[in-house]
């Protein structure tokens, strides 16, 4: 084994100087959104020309983690957009279906849904944890125009 492959699975996240392992991924979406949020991580606090902090180390990381734990369920490469408080925001829009996860900390997120045919203004969650209802949520969406299943909604 040569030392670029023991190496390989190794990132610095450009906004600090912090090193992290992240371990090669087998799902086929992961670099393109492991590649954007060194992107984000990369943004100066001010990035947004009124102060914005720089996108924090520990909403990044955990959000890597916590999107690859929805596996196979991401059927779409995700937007991921940074928010002014250091935070992250990544979402899945399909015609009048939407998913927004807004990751404010690591175990501290706010979750949106938005359903075809739905009267309401959504659903919204707060999770710290367990995200399984998100992951019902992206089987739900997966490239579909259709209401979403009604024994996913809270």
């Amino acid at each position: 084994m040569n030392d670029s492959s023991v190496f390989s699975n190794i990132t610095t996240l450009a906004m600090c100087d912090r090193k992290s392992t992240v371990n090669r991924s087998r799902y086929w979406w992961f670099d393109a959104v492991k590649s954007k949020i060194d992107e984000l991580t990369s943004l100066s606090s001010g990035w947004d020309g009124y102060g914005a902090k720089h996108v924090s180390f520990k909403a990044a990381y955990f959000s890597l983690i916590m999107l690859e734990s929805f596996g196979d369920s991401i059927k779409y490469v995700p937007s991921i957009v940074p928010g002014t408080n250091g935070d992250l925001q990544i979402e899945w829009h399909n015609g009048e279906n939407s998913i927004e996860i807004h990751v404010l900390d690591e175990y501290d997120i706010e979750a949106w849904r938005d359903c075809a045919g739905a009267d309401d203004d959504g659903e919204e969650i707060h999770l710290t944890a367990n995200f399984t209802i998100i992951n019902s949520w992206l089987n739900d969406f997966n490239g579909t125009d259709r209401v979403c299943n009604a024994s996913t909604r809270g």
